[in-house]
């Protein structure tokens, strides 16, 4: 099986797991909280998903790229201070 072929088995395989938990979560979100609570859940969750965006700002992808780079230059220290001020940019983002 070639490597490209094995990858998007995996991505499949995880896409249906994510759904199939995402399924339970609803359910058990309806029954605990009733029909009402569903309302105003699924109000306010377009809301939560856009400050998470805005929390991320595309760091993940800055971050790994930064990290890439470090690493082949051997510079473990850089690694260090990337993975501090990004965690520090997020908890600030997060408590904002």
């Amino acid at each position: 099986m070639s490597k490209f072929l094995k990858g998007t088995f995996i991505l499949l395989i995880a896409g249906l797991v994510t759904r199939v938990l995402g399924f339970i979560n609803r359910i058990v979100i309806a029954r605990f909280i009733g029909e009402e609570g569903v309302g105003l859940y699924m109000m306010a969750f377009p809301t939560m998903v856009l400050v998470v965006t805005i929390t991320q700002l595309g760091l993940p992808v800055a971050i790994s790229k930064n990290v890439a780079e470090a690493e082949a230059r051997g510079d473990f220290r850089k690694i260090k201070k990337i993975l501090v001020v990004s965690l520090a940019t997020t908890i600030s983002l997060s408590i904002i």
